[in-house]
């Protein structure tokens, strides 16, 4: 998994600072060129409205989110920097088993 030189924040986690107390002022998770990196599950095409499945592509017959320019096409990146799910009620359970602060997560904001 790698964070895209779009991002906004790679700068600031290169630099090493601190990990942000709130997903939204992040987003690093949300970041990556990889087509295959956020799995839909059956459970998650149920949870999901035709409009949130529309966000999502076949890859070798499983579910994705769509990426587009280095991040999941569902994340949006406000003026003000934060960074919002724009299906975050229907969110694949891949995004959901991600916890805050977890060891997977410091590692997603330090690349």
């Amino acid at each position: 998994m790698s964070t895209s030189a779009s991002d906004p924040e790679a700068g600031n986690r290169a630099a090493g600072n601190a990990a942000p107390r709130d997903c939204v002022s992040c987003g690093a998770c949300c970041y990556t060129h990889e087509a295959t990196y956020i799995g839909v599950f059956a459970a998650d095409e149920a949870r999901m409205s035709a409009a949130e499945l529309a966000l999502t592509e076949l890859i070798d017959g499983k579910r994705y989110m769509r990426m587009r320019g280095g991040h999941c096409v569902a994340l949006n990146v406000s003026s003000d920097g934060r960074y919002t799910c724009a299906i975050y009620p229907a969110r694949p359970d891949a995004c959901r088993w991600l916890q805050p602060g977890s060891s997977t997560c410091e590692e997603l904001i330090t690349l």
